[in-house]
């Protein structure tokens, strides 16, 4: 009978435990505990946040991908398409040191794009931008019946001395020119 009084004990205490995480996560505490900058606003938040394949499962998804382009002046360079038609050839971030997961970051959670930001971004390509056109992607990830659909729209093009905005997305605010 002694065994079943600690079992008892110890599934009460985990349960009453597991509450009060829960609680804390959705914010029932009001402005206590989490503080208002690590709330949902900004992203995922504990607990299994690093872990977007637990916490985002089956959730839409950005990423970024980039391509070097040599024809910038391709009328259907903005188009969205697949991973198969996307012109250029794919420009690997991880040999320089760049996490592809910060500038997806960079590009999906930017409200305003002004001179500064701008400058940030370039800034990160600096050496290879002498000589190369690199362009952007915003990859929109969604899971469609037992498949994933990725579409790869067009989100900034880089040359080496100015820098081109998708004419076609509403969230633009810098002032730029089209190719």
């Amino acid at each position: 009978m002694q065994h079943y009084k600690k079992g008892g004990r110890l599934i009460v205490g985990t349960l009453i435990v597991y509450a009060i995480l829960v609680l804390f996560h959705l914010g029932h505490f009001g402005d206590v505990w989490p503080p208002r900058e690590t709330r949902h606003e900004l992203g995922e938040f504990w607990p299994l946040s690093i872990y977007p394949m637990f916490s985002r499962g089956g959730h839409p998804w950005v990423r970024s991908h980039m391509r070097e382009v040599a024809d910038v002046s391709d009328p259907h360079l903005w188009q969205p398409r697949g991973f198969d038609d996307l012109p250029g050839t794919p420009y690997a971030l991880g040999p320089r040191g760049i996490n592809q997961n910060d500038i997806a970051n960079f590009i999906s959670k930017a409200r305003t794009w002004d001179a500064q930001r701008v400058a940030g971004i370039r800034s990160v390509f600096e050496d290879d931008l002498r000589q190369k056109n690199l362009l952007v992607y915003r990859a929109d990830g969604t899971i469609v019946g037992d498949s994933v659909s990725v579409v790869f729209t067009p989100f900034l093009l880089m040359a080496p001395d100015t820098t081109y905005f998708n004419p076609t997305l509403e969230y633009q605010t810098a002032t730029s020119a089209s190719p």
